[in-house]
């Protein structure tokens, strides 16, 4: 049995995470809000971990990555229409918006499981 390459199993994770983060940031910016300084603390770190997991478990980020960054536009779209009129999403529409697309139906995996974004929060 091989042991994964861990450095580069955490470099491809951390590059992975910007590019969600990124999609995320920009879908909301085209939409004239942005994420206050404090809404991805606890998430981004959950889904570091999450996406890390799914690597070791052989996950192939190029085949599921179309289907993880609508998914991730999406989140942001609803966590801008929970800010209402405000421009700035907080912490808590994050995690509400988040809560959202746990089943979304384009997930990766059967009726959207979220394989990339297995966890709670």
């Amino acid at each position: 049995m091989t042991l994964p390459n861990l450095a580069k199993l955490k470099a491809e994770t951390t590059s992975i995470v910007n590019e969600i983060v990124a999609h995320m940031k920009a879908t909301l910016a085209a939409n004239g809000k942005a994420f206050s300084p404090t809404a991805l603390d606890e998430w981004r770190p959950k889904l570091h971990n999450s996406v890390f997991l799914r690597l070791l478990n052989n996950g192939d980020w190029a085949n599921d990555k179309a289907k993880v960054l609508a998914v991730a536009g999406d989140m942001a779209i609803i966590a801008g229409m929970l800010s209402a009129s405000s421009a700035t999403v907080t912490k808590g529409r994050t995690h509400a918006a988040f809560r959202a697309v746990k089943e979304h139906a384009t997930c990766p995996g059967p009726l959207g499981s979220g394989r990339w974004c297995d966890f709670d929060i």
